[in-house]
């Protein structure tokens, strides 16, 4: 005689919970935070209007290198990126005589963007600027870890990416075809606009270079 279905439900679900709390009780849980700055903080209370003129050579001085620049018409603009991201982790750890040397992470990752832009005049002087944070979340993760060991389990790579090198722009021209017909719009070019990091290769002007998203930029 076969049981209705309803349950047999009752006892799949009764089942995974005493397989949940069979977990809970072979293995021990500890937290982990781990944090990571790219780029120098910013501070914004040093763009400010009403001190008076401000030239490219005033930003400098007070914000330090720029993350990007681009060519503008009739002038150029600078891009300051602050990124600082903070992953929190919960280690299960086994008490067997080799799963105790073993931690399985579960993880979870905000981003903290702090953004400044900045724009000039063809005689760098400064004719507009604007600023903003953002907070948002990036992803989840899990991984298998040495339990001495603390690494990160959320995917950030696309945030971790370094600038163009203006050394490699030559490069452009090695690109696939339809890459390489968009040199002249690249936001790589320093011609052709801002772009911050993270941007998905699917948005925006990067459509125009036609990437497979599989692809690293």
């Amino acid at each position: 005689m076969r049981s209705p279905p309803e349950f047999r439900e009752a006892i799949l679900r009764r089942t995974a919970c005493c397989a949940a709390f069979l977990t809970l009780a072979i293995y021990t849980s500890g937290c982990t935070i781990i944090s990571k700055q790219y780029g120098a903080p910013l501070d914004t209370s040093k763009i400010q209007p009403g001190d008076g003129p401000m030239d490219y050579r005033d930003a400098l001085r007070a914000l330090g290198p720029p993350a990007r620049i681009t060519a503008l018409p009739g002038g150029f603009g600078f891009l300051y990126e602050s990124l600082y991201i903070k992953e929190r982790q919960i280690g299960l750890r086994g008490n067997g005589d080799v799963l105790r040397f073993f931690k399985l992470a579960f993880g979870d990752a905000d981003l903290e963007r702090r953004t400044i832009q900045l724009v000039f005049d063809e005689s760098g002087m400064l004719r507009a600027h604007a600023s903003d944070v953002d907070l948002d979340p990036i992803g989840k993760g899990v991984g298998m870890q040495i339990f001495y060991q603390v690494q990160p389990v959320v995917d950030t790579r696309d945030l971790e990416l370094t600038y163009v090198d203006p050394l490699l722009w030559g490069l452009s021209q090695l690109q696939p075809l339809p890459e390489t017909l968009n040199v002249g719009q690249s936001l790589d070019s320093g011609a052709a606009g801002f772009e911050m990091r993270g941007t998905p290769v699917a948005a925006g002007q990067r459509t125009l270079e036609m990437r497979q998203l599989g692809r690293k930029k």
